[in-house]
């Protein structure tokens, strides 16, 4: 059973590298590249009926160590770097003072759809860009993720 077990584990494994080199748009997803996240979640709703039920509980902190113990970087565009590398000081950062802390929440909203959908993203048409959008937005509600204050107000000074 060891040898089957480990034989097992094996296939599960290349059919995730396999998986990681595929781009997630072309597997339904809104994303162009992979974040840990979706593809343990498609491992978990994929791999078991592949053949794979190992998978079936696969977590993100393990999809990430299989990752990088086999060198694949996903989630990083090497042509997308390169091509900012060309554009030096395009960016100014602007920081919120403290009391704008909801714009915190506001920024980290669109910097995740940044990292997740928008970094990477080749499409033929602004049509195209609103659909893949909206799908985001609809798999990001179909699981949403309630933020908590970490402090109370009663707690706070005023003066």
């Amino acid at each position: 059973m060891g040898q089957n077990w480990r034989a097992s584990k094996a296939e599960a494994r290349a059919w995730l590298m396999a998986v990681a080199c595929t781009k997630p748009v072309d597997l339904g997803y809104p994303e162009e590249l992979w974040a840990t996240r979706t593809l343990a979640l498609h491992a978990r709703k994929h791999g078991p009926e592949a053949g794979h039920p190992c998978l079936a509980m696969l977590g993100r902190g393990t999809v990430s160590k299989l990752l990088t113990g086999a060198e694949l970087r996903p989630h990083n565009s090497k042509e997308t770097q390169a091509y900012l590398k060309t554009r030096p000081n395009r960016f100014e950062f602007v920081f919120t003072p403290k009391h704008g802390s909801w714009l915190n929440l506001v920024e980290g909203f669109f910097a995740k759809m940044t990292k997740t959908i928008l970094r990477g993203i080749r499409v033929a048409s602004k049509a195209e860009l609103k659909a893949r959008i909206m799908r985001y937005l609809q798999d990001l509600n179909a699981d949403p993720v309630v933020f908590r204050w970490r402090y109370k107000l009663e707690e706070e000074s005023v003066s």
